[in-house]
């Protein structure tokens, strides 16, 4: 009996098949999207910079319009006044962490109240610009000036006092160079306001606060009849003619 043999086709496409089974690579599975829950780090800091932006704006919105009431002076004050009622006006501002700065409408007395440091008109009055009598190391001195330099002076200019010594030389008055006395007083009140001519129209009387401890010094060049003049501060309030 004869046996078939296989033909070599049928070997070859067996053998085809085979070979393409064990090179095929595996195809990749595609992953799903979960959803994000609380224990996601990510999710949670974001939260967190939300909330936190939501609180910080509205802390922003109330700040803008937190106002209070503070005092503001109608008139230029001067070291050593007493205060009045009239000259302090309530006003509503928007300070924020500076309002304690400043003097608020109940923090004053209706008396007792002295300036001790000068402050213009329409400003806020500091905290430590009103005092007691014992605070103000102010006083008032009357002090003769030359007429031709006073003509620019109103209360409450700020201004320094210069003395010239005088002297006699052969029956002629000497004056020696001039000397700063004071580097910081203020004109009390307006030249043209109860001054007193002397000698012939020459001089002004000029009341001026000025610190305790110069006192002494500006009435004995007061009796000595020496040369007194103040002089203006830069910035300082001066008439303006019209």
């Amino acid at each position: 009996m004869r046996r078939s043999r296989p033909t070599a086709t049928g070997t070859t496409s067996s053998g085809s098949s085979a070979s393409s089974g064990s090179s095929a690579s595996p195809r990749p599975t595609a992953r799903r999207l979960r959803q994000p829950s609380w224990r996601d780090a990510r999710l949670v800091v974001g939260v967190l910079l939300v909330l936190a932006s939501v609180v910080l704006g509205a802390r922003v919105v109330a700040a803008a319009k937190d106002t209070t009431h503070l005092l503001v002076a109608t008139r230029d004050l001067s070291p050593g006044e007493a205060v009045a009622p009239a000259d302090l006006r309530d006003v509503e501002v928007r300070l924020g962490d500076l309002t304690g700065v400043y003097v608020a409408p109940g923090a004053v007395g209706s008396s007792g109240m002295h300036v001790v440091q000068a402050v213009r008109a329409g400003e806020l009055v500091p905290a430590d610009a009103l005092g007691t009598r014992e605070q103000v190391g102010q006083r008032q001195v009357a002090l003769p000036a030359p007429s031709g330099s006073v003509g620019a002076l109103v209360r409450g200019t700020a201004v320094e006092v210069w003395v010239s010594k005088r002297s006699a030389v052969g029956g002629t008055d000497v004056y020696a160079a001039p000397r700063k006395v004071v580097g910081g007083a203020t004109i009390a009140r307006d030249p043209q306001e109860g001054a007193s001519l002397m000698g012939g129209g020459s001089t002004v009387t000029l009341q001026v606060w000025v610190p305790a401890t110069v006192v002494p010094e500006l009435l004995a060049a007061v009796d000595a009849r020496d040369r007194i003049t103040a002089v203006p501060l830069p910035g300082a309030a001066l008439r303006v003619d019209s």
